[in-house]
């Protein structure tokens, strides 16, 4: 049997791919005499055959079948639609009972006598090669299925024209082809085409209108885009629900969906009553030991065990296991499959021993079924590798590792991500049994895998697809650090490779979303095609009516669909950023190797590279170490020096200290900054002598700290010995090389007049009702304003009722933009609908002080939670926007080409930290947008001495032609020698990230 190349251990596609086992023949070739009576027997058979083929009772209808094909080849020939049908429908269940083989060669029988007798563009034809296509597909041939199906497309569109069911069927079947390779955006035009056709010949409260829903549902949790699946497969269940001729069955598959969809974003509570409520429906059914049950008991024994109920696991992987054998037989792969998930679930326990003895039987069965190489025997043989590797049997674990390596290559080539997996576990196996230079060497090889598909993934799929995908590599930067810091190297030159793997490892992943989403905006903006340019406009649109719906209380007052129009609105624009990420990838594709020495050779000879690094430890003694920070420190030498920080939890409290301190002027700041010089810059400044000049990218919670105002061992602000600039990535230095010119004069906005009307209280309990904001005058920005704008040429100043949103929308890459007005960051919660009647207390404006996951999730996008306030802003009205300019909205300005964005306000810098992305806020957003270059602040800071600052700021990037972070330091020192604003709470709070150089 060839094996299926695709194959997920705990679901089996065991239903039809859309076209029924009825008879498909419109018209019949002139009969033979035959005896009547053998013909009507024929007939009785294929009556009890539809029976019980539709109770799933395979296994009984195959021998009537087959006696019926004897009956009606002798009775009629072979080429008598009768006997085709027949051959059809021995192949249909074969491949019900997964003898693929089998079903090949009568779907094939089926197909030439159909071609000959009835010709190649009919529609029995076009029902033959249906189902020889889903052979194709069990088969792992997608290579052969897809044209396949194309070509029924083809006939049936030809047959019963474009708008027919039947092309619907046909459609789906295709469609869901496209998803299992990967072909995500070949699939769902082909998939809402079908949905259209179901939508016009049954409505939307239909059977057939909500599976095609689950289709399209399915495809979206494919993707990884599970916020845009939950609501179509709600919409699924709904459709079957208000059809009173569904069948219960069907609407099983769509709760199984939604529920696993929810599983994978960790929302057990939500997912496990809606897989209960499937099983339920199907052994109400099929019976408790029905064939047809054995995936849902699958399913929820998955999600009981990601919950650590593993004996309700065991027992529905059990009565999996018992289902499939008695049905079809000890030698089937998917009794394999079942024995293969049982051992997952021992060693989930911690339970090897069992787990090893079931693994072993799972290979005596599915080496026996497949006669090649498949990815299932390759899992399994991993998986027992990984068991022995766990009791320290190394011995017994090389060879199988080694195997599922040889596997998985022969299938996929070098490059797939099986292949990583696999190296990355025998690295570890290496590295456990202290074999650290052939660790080292596979997790090299490992990693060339990895950074091959994540340049891949960032290049063309949407920022959640991408985050998704970081998430799921993220284990192999804690290895490859660790494998560097925390063992005991043998030799200098393994020593080498390591500290060049970790460090290459921290410049490939550290700010890659936030680059590729960059890379993404300034490549459409370079080029946008007329299409392209609806797209991105569609896009900023609903960006915009999204930010205005979550700061509306009216609506939230009145609309009680208000969770279903910002969840549509969510999903819109996932689509959205996902067809324009596919059509720049060709621009991302072409960006410069990320290696020691490219980044090395951009670094002057004054400065050095800082990478801060928060990672998960690992140690082959101790397994989990907890969480640690780690700098890496580069020249322009490409000398690679590094040093472990200690434990994250110490610093990060440090860190919140530190900025309580400063932000409420208190006289421990200085202590505090002690404290955190010794943790953090002490143990590396023997790596920065001769060095003048700092170029630091934090991670996680060191990215809300000025590095400027720790207090080192001289009892000096560091800003006193260095410059320092902020990147989000060393990988900032290859964009030195890139210069994309301006295209509007600086823009100045300052002293926005917020007042339009009485302020209203908010009513609910969201962290992004702003409501309760209230935005107070700002004198020192409108002297602040025209003293900037006087410094630059040909500048254009905003203020009072012109400082609107609506205004900073319309900017087009100017040389400078200069916002002086209020800016926000507001509490990170869940997202929840509030009560109508409730009336909210107010809250403060905070940031995020505990390490943030940003992911698919239940909370609020963090760029909502963040903004800028304009005109209008304490009346949500001006100029047909509300006055609340968020960072999502900030994200698709047009900065490509603005050399230098200067946000004058309240904790703009600020937001929620996350480790490898740096901080999702308003420094996020401007980036996206294009801007080279950034001055933000930390926290509230003081409107006359921010002032004072600013004006310094621009004398001397103006006027003495100092470099951009040159000249904030200058402006800084000079408030510190003063005696009114020596507190590092007036100068520090503004730091500067991006390209320091001088202005041209």
């Amino acid at each position: 049997m060839k094996p299926r190349q695709r194959f997920l251990l705990a679901v089996c596609l065991v239903s039809l791919s859309g076209f029924p086992l009825t008879r498909a023949v419109t018209a019949q070739p002139k009969q033979t005499t035959t005896s009547s009576q053998s013909i009507e027997a024929a007939d009785e058979l294929v009556e009890q055959i539809s029976s019980l083929y539709q109770a799933g009772d395979y296994a009984e209808a195959l021998p009537l079948a087959i006696e019926a094909l004897a009956i009606r080849e002798s009775a009629l020939g072979l080429e008598h639609p009768d006997t085709i049908n027949s051959l059809k429908d021995v192949g249909e269940l074969h491949f019900q009972l997964s003898d693929y083989d089998s079903a090949q060669s009568f779907y094939e029988k089926a197909l030439s006598y159909s071609e000959a007798a009835l010709g190649q563009n009919h529609y029995t034809t076009a029902v033959v090669l249906n189902g020889l296509a889903k052979v194709y597909v069990e088969q792992g041939d997608y290579n052969r299925a897809i044209p396949v199906f194309e070509r029924t497309v083809a006939i049936v569109e030809d047959v019963n024209g474009v708008e027919h069911i039947n092309v619907a069927y046909a459609l789906t079947s295709l469609g869901k082809a496209y998803v299992d390779t990967g072909a995500y955006e070949r699939a769902l035009p082909v998939l809402e085409r079908s949905l259209s056709i179901r939508e016009s010949t049954f409505g939307t409260e239909s059977e057939e209108y909500a599976s095609g829903l689950h289709s399209i549902a399915r495809l979206y949790a494919a993707t990884g885009n599970f916020t845009a699946a939950i609501p179509v497969y709600e919409q699924a269940i709904a459709a079957y629900q208000a059809d009173p001729n569904s069948e219960d069955t069907r609407l099983a598959a769509s709760l199984v969906g939604l529920g696993t969809t929810y599983q994978e974003l960790n929302n057990y509570s939500k997912a496990t009553p809606l897989v209960e409520q499937a099983l339920e429906i199907l052994e109400r059914a099929y019976g408790k030991e029905h064939i047809r049950i054995a995936n849902t008991l699958i399913s929820l024994g998955s999600i009981y065990s990601a919950q650590g109920e593993y004996t309700k696991a065991l027992r529905l992987y059990e009565r999996a296991l018992s289902i499939r054998a008695s049905t079809l037989g000890r030698d089937h792969y998917l009794v394999g499959a079942s024995l293969n998930n049982l051992a997952l679930l021992y060693a989930a326990k911690g339970d090897h021993i069992p787990a090893i003895s079931l693994y072993k039987q799972a290979l005596v069965v599915l080496e026996a079924v497949f006669d090649e190489p498949n990815t299932i025997v390759a899992s399994t043989l991993h998986n027992l590798a990984l068991a022995y590797t766990r009791q320290n049997n190394f011995d017994a674990a090389l060879p199988l590792y080694e195997r599922s390596i040889e596997i998985t290559r022969s299938l996929y080539g070098t490059n797939h991500p099986d292949t990583a997996r696999a190296l990355n576990s025998l690295g570890d196996l290496h590295h456990k049994n202290s074999n650290i230079a052939q660790a080292v060497d596979l997790f090299w090889q490992a990693n060339a895998i990895e950074e091959y598909n994540l340049s891949t993934v960032l290049a063309s799929a949407s920022e959640a697809r991408r985050q998704e995908y970081i998430k799921g590599i993220s284990a192999s930067i804690n290895a490859n650090i660790s494998v560097h810091l925390v063992d005991s190297l043998p030799d200098a030159d393994t020593k080498k490779k390591a500290a060049t793997l970790a460090a290459t490892t921290i410049l490939q992943r550290k700010g890659r979303i936030l680059e590729a989403v960059a890379n993404t905006s300034q490549a459409l903006r370079a080029d946008l095609s007329a299409e392209e340019k609806v797209l991105f406009d569609e896009l900023n649109t609903v960006r915009s009516e999204l930010a205005t719906l979550k700061f509306d209380s009216d609506s939230r007052q009145t609309d009680t669909d208000y969770s279903d129009r910002v969840r549509a609105l969510e999903v819109r624009a996932e689509e959205l950023d996902e067809a324009l990420a596919r059509r720049s990838a060709e621009f991302s594709a072409g960006s410069e190797e990320i290696t020691i020495e490219s980044i090395s050779r951009n670094i002057s000879r004054d400065a050095a590279l800082v990478e801060f690094v928060r990672y998960h430890a690992y140690s082959p003694v101790v397994r989990e170490s907890g969480y640690r920070y780690a700098a890496y420190v580069l020249t322009n030498q490409g000398n690679i020096q590094a040093v472990d920080l200690g434990d994250a939890e110490p610093i990060e409290q440090l860190v919140s200290e530190f900025r309580q301190t400063l932000s409420n002027r208190s006289e421990r700041a200085g202590a505090i900054a002690q404290q955190l010089n010794e943790r953090l810059i002490a143990p590396i400044r023997p790596f920065l002598s001769g060095k003048s000049h700092l170029l630091l990218s934090p991670d996680s919670q060191l990215n809300l700290i000025p590095f400027d105002a720790l207090v080192d061992e001289r009892d000096r602000y560091l800003i006193e010995s260095y410059q320092i600039s902020y990147l989000n990535s060393g990988r900032d230095l290859l964009k030195l090389q890139t210069d994309a010119p301006s295209r509007q004069a600086p823009v100045v906005i300052a002293n926005p007049s917020y007042e339009g009307s009485a302020s209203r209280a908010g009513n609910g309990q969201r962290s992004v009702d702003a409501n309760s904001l209230y935005f107070s005058a700002l004198p020192g920005t409108a002297s602040e304003g025209s003293a900037i704008a006087s410094l630059l040429p040909a500048a254009t100043l905003l203020t009072e009722q012109q400082a609107t949103e609506s205004a900073l929308k319309q900017v087009s890459a100017p040389n400078i933009l200069h916002i002086a007005t209020h800016g926000f960051f507001l509490p990170d919660v869940a997202f929840v609908v509030p009560d109508a009647n409730s009336r909210a207390a107010s809250f403060d404006l905070v940031d995020v002080e505990t390490p943030a996951q940003v992911t698919s999730s239940n909370l609020e996008n963090p760029l909502l939670r963040s903004g800028l306030a304009f005109a209008g802003a304490n009346s949500r009205s001006s100029d047909g926007e509300d006055g609340i300019f968020t960072a999502l909205e900030a994200s698709g300005l047009d900065l490509y080409g603005t050399k230098l964005v200067v946000l004058s306000a309240c904790e703009t810098g600020v937001g929620a930290a996350s480790s490898g992305e740096g901080v999702y806020g308003l420094r996020r957003a401007f980036a996206i947008a294009g801007a080279e270059s950034q001055l933000m602040s930390l926290w509230q800071v003081d409107d006359t001495g921010t002032s004072e600052l600013m004006q310094l700021y621009y004398q001397n990037l103006i006027e003495k032609k100092q470099g951009r972070s040159e000249a904030l330091r200058n402006a800084q020192l000079e408030l510190l020698n003063t005696g009114t604003y020596q507190h590092p709470y007036y100068w520090s709070s503004f730091i500067f990230s991006g390209d320091w150089r001088p202005l041209e």
